[in-house]
């Protein structure tokens, strides 16, 4: 008998992409930091999108026409992949994934493997293309625009290879090698030999 393939989230390949030990210490061995200021700021602009963006134009997101769908909860089981991505624009020829970004950092490797795991999702669940996301960003007030082209996806994949096999082994994983994500990360506690 085969093993079913753990379903992993969108939200858990972010950190595991921004550093392998938050996945660790969300999955293998659970440690529950209180929330920063930062998350619960998130949340409340998050709730101010979702309030405003029904009234914003679609045009730019280089879409005529589409139906919006908030929050919507994507998830597959061969993919092995779930997450709810905070917009997703569908059209009758194509899909886009918005994301909504709190912070005006420019945009990192991890973001970008988000938006295109969610647009893997998407495209499995509605049978239709997502060739580009966008990140929506609250601080800048600025939307980049991404494209979904097959190096990124493959990327998706491969993280997600990786993840299953810390869930398989249990190992603790190395750090993230840029020191300065640990400065301010709420899991810092928990690793004991990054500074």
């Amino acid at each position: 008998m085969q093993a079913l393939t753990p379903i992993l989230a969108v939200s858990d390949l972010k950190q595991f992409v921004y550093c392998p030990r938050i996945f660790y210490f969300m999955t293998v061995q659970p440690v529950r930091p209180p929330a920063t200021g930062l998350m619960e700021r998130g949340q409340r602009l998050q709730e101010e999108f979702e309030r405003l963006e029904p009234r914003r134009v679609l045009t730019r997101y280089g879409f005529a026409e589409a139906r919006r769908h908030f929050s919507i909860t994507l998830r597959d089981g061969e993919l092995g992949l779930t997450g709810q991505a905070d917009l997703l624009l569908e059209a009758e020829d194509k899909l886009a994934v918005v994301e909504f970004k709190a912070s005006g950092a420019a945009l990192a490797e991890n973001h970008r493997l988000q938006l295109a795991a969610y647009a893997l999702l998407a495209e499995r669940k509605f049978g239709r293309p997502c060739p580009v996301a966008y990140a929506l960003f609250a601080d800048r007030e600025e939307i980049e625009e991404v494209p979904l082209g097959a190096a990124l996806r493959e990327e998706v994949s491969k993280a997600l290879e990786r993840m299953r096999g810390v869930l398989e082994r249990g190992e603790f994983p190395p750090p993230t090698s840029l020191r300065a994500r640990c400065h301010e990360c709420e899991y810092g506690n928990f690793c004991g030999d990054i500074f």
